[in-house]
């Protein structure tokens, strides 16, 4: 492609982008950066192409919060969140590793900065349904190009499907737990949508997702995914439809066996060694119980009592804790990681009433068990979903008001932009959303 054809193509493209930037910056530059989520870890080693997109999309959404004059109060899962991030914050005053509690603590400001300005968006139901599917196909994307790598040959030395480029790698745990919400909103839409060509979308894109899950040969995401489908079975009344996609799933799954060789391989008894690390985080919160040993700081009071323990295979120095709620403990104490609990707990009742998104929360809930994701986007993108589900059902305006009800011409009725209450909320809605957000 020629410089001019690129001006061409960007001179067309721009009215659009003018346009969603300032009416409607959920689907644009929002829908975008929601595109590149799941590939941040390739998009650069520093300054990610995300994290550019992700200043913009805040600039763009702030704009339109101060265009409109509307702005609303934060979930309750925000206040909880910034407790948490000022705990870990104060942990730089004694942290053991100034270093990597300062590259740490400056990641986690971002997404929490980010985070704050989704929480007061005043969401429209309709943009956060599109959203959704932006959700679904950025986890397409991710699979997809994972799942034409793996078939061309490009796979970890385990045989495991990986993302790559420009020298650069996706751990293949983090690309399992990266697909575990796109997952939940394609088997909600598919169960649960009157669209036959929505479905067909769904029954595609859950084939694609679920296919590069296996492959990943992740067994924390094989785990957080047969959560996330029981939870959906539960939460709703397609048990049977679900189970039987279960069934069909693990039958598929074991033509190309590689998660179910990773469960039955000794050699990786122990979690792959993550049994003998969280020996050793035990023995460091101990010493750090109350204050913490910092933010970021996990490696280092992991080596400061390696030799104080006993490690039937030794796993090396400055490991992570792979384990989110362990490694909150020991880097920001006890109460910080009580209040670390209640924060996740908090995003999952801010998405209650929408069971896709309270899914996908249970189900990376369970992927922490085994990873530290917390300084991940995908998991900031999960509590954002939860805080647009909630604005977008009961909204609180600091200022402004709500918009007038929709006349919907077709049905002769009216839509409301926000979800009812009392009475009128068992009228219209019988039971929880489940493929619709």
């Amino acid at each position: 492609m020629n410089l001019l054809t690129t001006l061409l193509i960007t001179t067309a493209l721009a009215p659009f982008a003018i346009y969603f930037t300032l009416k409607r910056p959920l689907l644009f530059p929002f829908g975008l950066y929601i595109m590149l989520v799941p590939l941040d870890g390739i998009l650069g080693a520093t300054t990610t192409i995300t994290r550019v997109l992700a200043v913009v999309t805040g600039v763009a959404l702030l704009f339109h919060i101060i265009l409109t004059r509307r702005v609303l109060a934060p979930p309750k899962s925000w206040y909880v969140w910034a407790v948490y991030v000022l705990l870990a914050s104060l942990t730089a005053l004694w942290t053991m590793d100034p270093e990597a509690t300062a590259a740490t603590l400056i990641q986690l400001l971002q997404l929490f900065a980010f985070f704050t300005v989704i929480a007061i968006f005043p969401a429209e139901p309709k943009d956060v349904r599109l959203v959704g599917g932006m959700v679904v196909a950025s986890g397409v994307l991710l699979a997809g190009w994972g799942l034409i790598g793996y078939l061309g040959g490009l796979r970890t030395q385990e045989d495991r499907l990986t993302v790559a480029f420009n020298g650069l790698l996706i751990d293949p745990n983090h690309i399992a737990a990266a697909l575990i919400l796109p997952i939940a909103i394609a088997v909600g839409a598919l169960i649960s949508s009157r669209d036959v060509r929505l479905r067909f979308a769904s029954l595609v894109s859950t084939l694609i997702l679920i296919a590069a899950t296996f492959l990943t040969g992740s067994r924390g995401g094989l785990i957080a995914l047969v959560v996330t489908l029981l939870y959906i079975a539960w939460r709703t009344r397609y048990r049977l439809q679900i189970l039987v996609l279960m069934t069909l799933g693990g039958l598929a799954s074991l033509a190309l066996p590689t998660v179910w060789d990773r469960f039955q391989d000794k050699g990786l008894a122990g979690g792959s060694g993550r049994v003998f690390i969280w020996d050793a985080a035990q023995a460091a919160l101990k010493d750090h119980w109350l204050a913490g040993a910092g933010l970021g700081a996990f490696p280092a009071a992991y080596n400061h009592v390696l030799f104080a323990i006993y490690q039937p295979v030794f796993q090396g120095w400055s490991r992570p804790a792979h384990n989110a709620y362990l490694s909150a403990f020991v880097e920001v104490g006890i109460i910080g990681g009580v209040i670390h609990l209640w924060a996740w707990w908090q995003s999952y009742r801010d998405s209650r009433g929408n069971v896709v998104i309270e899914a996908g929360i249970v189900g990376l809930a369970v992927a922490s068990f085994f990873l530290d994701i917390l300084g991940f986007k995908y998991i900031w993108l999960a509590f954002s979903m939860a805080l647009l589900v909630k604005n977008a059902a009961q909204p609180k305006f600091l200022r402004g008001e709500p918009k007038p009800p929709e006349v919907d011409h077709a049905a002769g009725r009216r839509r409301l932009p926000w979800r009812p209450r009392g009475r009128v909320a068992a009228r219209v809605e019988r039971e929880p959303a489940v493929g619709n957000l």
